[in-house]
């Protein structure tokens, strides 16, 4: 069993989290090292309890490895190893970082300048505007976009910054087999195709609770700095800044109303040091010298003639300017529901349709 594999089957085992696997990987070189080990010397390991060395000795290492590999083959899925060369380098350099990632689309040079954007699932007007606003900013300049691909501000900001011509990297709490939330999965293959969907977790893992935290190091961890536009006191965004502090990157914050509770984690961040930021030009400048990002920047330019499909034409006739709810555009237009969601991203991403609140579409 080559190293790969090794670090693979320690991912797969119950109780070994990443802290753990590397522990294992530097004391034995090898699988068969592992194995061939008494049960008390496992033991010995720091953090390794007897429940879990004996899950190590009696795990089914070739089987377990291999059906892995093959349900991540099915799906299109790249599995990258910590030491593969593939492997983002300011993610090595974390606390805990992840031993296996798994990856569909591509990770690029570019992504070493990276932002992370997180907030709440259910923005505010206002929130929803200053994460447009971030994204686009950075990602006409050349910054890669990064967050956790759920619903409100997250997926916004992967829209925005796909919109802008730019590239972004989700970060997601299941295996990559299962996408969520379900309504992303268009979201999904357009990030693929300009930038990367990316998960600690195994094929078939379930979205749980427990997962989110752990998403949330890789955010911050691949990042030079996160801006949180909304939040809650208590929320997984505030999560995210705790470990962008604890990994030595900057934190942004948006200020919010103060009468806001979605806006109360923010501005206590603030408070806190975190930097105040307005627009990308104030998150530009925190990097422009070591980075070396100018801040003019690639700025993108618009697209006079935009190529649609006939099915794309056909649907956003349906769209008047004064904006219409989805479910009476699938009305109107006679197509299935999924298609109709799947064209509305495509013309997202395009730059002719707006989605605002209350699934509501303006052209």
């Amino acid at each position: 069993m080559n190293r790969r594999d090794f670090y693979l089957g320690l991912s797969l085992i119950n109780g070994v989290g990443p802290i753990l696997a590397l522990r294992i990987a530097k004391r034995y070189p090898s699988r068969d090292l592992l194995i061939s080990a008494p049960l008390e010397e496992v033991t010995a390991i720091e953090g390794v309890r007897s429940d879990t060395a004996r899950n190590i000795l009696s795990f089914n290492w070739d089987i377990e490895v291999q059906q892995e590999k093959e349900k991540a083959e099915r799906c299109g899925v790249d599995i990258v190893t910590i030491e593969d060369a593939g492997y983002p380098a300011r993610l090595r350099e974390i606390y805990a970082p992840p031993v296996i990632l798994y990856k569909k689309g591509e990770f690029k040079d570019d992504d070493r300048i990276s932002i992370a954007i997180v907030g709440s699932r259910l923005p505010t007007p206002y929130g929803r505007t200053m994460t447009e606003r971030l994204a686009k900013g950075l990602a006409e300049r050349g910054v890669t976009v990064v967050s956790g691909f759920a619903r409100g501000i997250d997926t916004i900001a992967h829209t925005s910054s796909l919109k802008s011509g730019g590239r972004t990297i989700a970060v997601l709490g299941s295996g990559l087999d299962i996408i969520y939330p379900s309504e992303n999965r268009e979201l999904a293959k357009e990030i693929i195709k300009n930038g990367a969907i990316i998960s600690e977790f195994p094929m078939g893992c379930q979205p749980e609770r427990m997962n989110f935290p752990r998403r949330n190091r890789i955010i911050s961890g691949l990042t030079t700095g996160t801006i949180v536009v909304e939040a809650a006191e208590k929320s997984g965004a505030i999560i995210t800044a705790n470990y962008a502090l604890e990994q030595g990157r900057d934190v942004f914050a948006v200020p919010g109303p103060v009468s806001s509770a979605k806006s109360r984690g923010t501005n206590r961040l603030i408070k806190m040091g975190a930097k105040l930021v307005e627009d990308a030009d104030d998150v530009i400048e925190e990097f422009s010298a070591s980075l070396k990002i100018s801040l003019e920047g690639k700025k993108g330019e618009r697209r006079e003639n935009i190529e649609l499909t006939d099915e794309e034409k056909n649907l956003y006739n349906f769209i008047p300017d004064d904006g219409i709810d989805i479910d009476n555009l699938i009305e109107v237009s006679n197509l299935p529901a999924g298609r109709v969601s799947a064209i509305l991203l495509k013309l997202e991403i395009k730059g002719l349709v707006r989605k605002m609140s209350g699934s509501i579409f303006k052209s």
